[in-house]
């Protein structure tokens, strides 16, 4: 059954069973309050490489890997909150699971309009950044 974004189903859904280094989780749906979340992170990410802006919403994954060095427990807890762990039980996860992990959450429905939602976040956080205080 294909889904639709306007299907009932999917609006009333709160996560979806992923599976992670043979393990199964339930993914949780991305809300507003991750927009805020993830966009701090990005902004974070960004200061420490230097950067003060995102080119297009798909940049996002690699500012913030860029950037997760010096954020690592920060990124960690957002991630793992997606998935019910704390930042260490994220951590503590077998190398394959990154990958399963990300695999997951690239096929949330939902992940274009939240990238999209964080990048205009960020956009208007780097305009606050170069405006001069009077």
């Amino acid at each position: 059954m294909s889904r639709d974004k306007n299907d009932e189903a999917i609006i009333l859904e709160t996560g979806q069973e992923v599976e992670i280094a043979d393990r199964k989780y339930t993914m949780r749906r991305l809300t507003t309050r991750d927009v805020f979340a993830f966009s701090k992170l990005v902004t974070k990410a960004l200061k420490s490489t230097g950067n003060q802006e995102v080119a297009n919403p798909d940049a996002l994954g690699f500012v913030l890997m860029a950037g997760m060095a010096e954020n690592d427990h920060e990124v960690a807890a957002f991630y793992g909150s997606l998935i019910g762990l704390s930042a260490d039980e994220f951590l503590a996860l077998p190398a394959e699971a990154f990958s399963d992990f990300f695999d997951a959450l690239s096929r949330s429905y939902d992940l274009q309009a939240f990238f999209e939602a964080v990048t205009k976040a960020v956009r208007a956080l780097g305009s606050l950044w170069q405006t001069p205080s009077t």
